[in-house]
């Protein structure tokens, strides 16, 4: 469903508006969650707004990949660790977003003790495949060390 200044899903049994609007802007009712940025925009004539639901067990991955734009997560439950060329970001209920700039080679792993839940935003040049493999980069795996997983549960 499309609202004037956002998107209305219903997703892990909650209803969402996701909106893509200067820090200022303010709904009309309902409970302010979050604010997740600000975004690094790609370079585009058009913005494509893709948004999704990510659940992961402790230990899975997603493939090594990239995207023609910012990927941001809103961690609801669980943890995820991210591993990007610069380093790894820990995502958590109540911590800052996991954001990640247009084309940064990525490889997602679910990490700690639960299943994590999280919000996915995928703000990309709407002429663009939403993803692609990311076969110049070679992560360390950083993220399956015991000491780093143990270090943010």
């Amino acid at each position: 469903m499309r609202e004037k200044n956002g998107t209305v899903v219903e997703i892990l049994g909650h209803v969402w508006l996701f909106t893509i609007a200067d820090k200022s802007w303010q709904s009309a009712s309902g409970e302010h969650v979050a604010n997740v940025g600000p975004l690094p925009l790609p370079v585009a004539k058009s913005l494509m707004a893709t948004y999704m639901e990510g659940n992961f067990r402790p230990g899975m991955q997603s493939t090594v990949h990239r995207h023609p734009g910012t990927e941001a997560w809103f961690v609801l439950s669980g943890a995820q660790c991210l591993e990007t060329p610069h380093g790894n970001q820990f995502g958590r209920p109540g911590a800052a977003p996991v954001i990640v700039p247009p084309g940064e080679p990525m490889l997602l792993t679910g990490v700690g003790k639960e299943q994590g839940h999280w919000l996915v935003l995928i703000l990309m040049d709407a002429t663009m495949p939403r993803g692609s493999p990311a076969e110049d980069w070679t992560p360390a795996h950083s993220c399956e060390r015991a000491d780093a997983i143990e270090k943010h549960q």
